[in-house]
């Protein structure tokens, strides 16, 4: 039989461990979300914004992100705006494969950045004047 003195050490020990678990699960959880996170920042450079860490209900981390400046087509064909939009959608393609465990949303931006810039490559190379040499 246990004596109810016994009985309340005992819940608060169990009570102590189930705050070192969640505890050691914060640090954990935290720590890989961040650096994850901080691959993306690094690749980012200049487009990228700042880490940001998502926690639950319950305060244990469990995603993140680095908001990015996607570039958009331009709307011109000048040349130097065109290689600045290939460059950009480049460090966001390189940006979002940064970490060695890419998300279903890193991919969904690299698809994206993959699309600006082709379309952007397409656009700059029906810039180039053609030269017919045949006559």
């Amino acid at each position: 039989m246990v004596n109810g003195l016994s009985g309340t050490k005992s819940i608060s020990n169990q009570t102590k461990t189930l705050k070192q678990l969640k505890q050691k699960l914060i640090t954990k959880n935290y720590n890989e979300i961040y650096a994850h996170e901080a691959a993306h920042k690094s690749a980012a450079g200049a487009l990228g914004g700042s880490i940001h860490i998502v926690n639950n209900s319950a305060g244990i981390p469990v995603s993140g992100f680095v908001p990015i400046k996607v570039p958009g087509v331009p709307k011109t064909k000048e040349p130097s705006l065109l290689e600045k939009t290939i460059n950009q959608a480049k460090t966001v393609i390189k940006a979002a494969m940064a970490p060695k465990d890419p998300s279903a949303a890193d991919y969904a931006v690299k698809a994206n950045a993959e699309n600006t810039l082709k379309r952007t490559q397409n656009l700059k190379n029906s810039n180039k004047k053609h030269i017919d040499y045949s006559a």
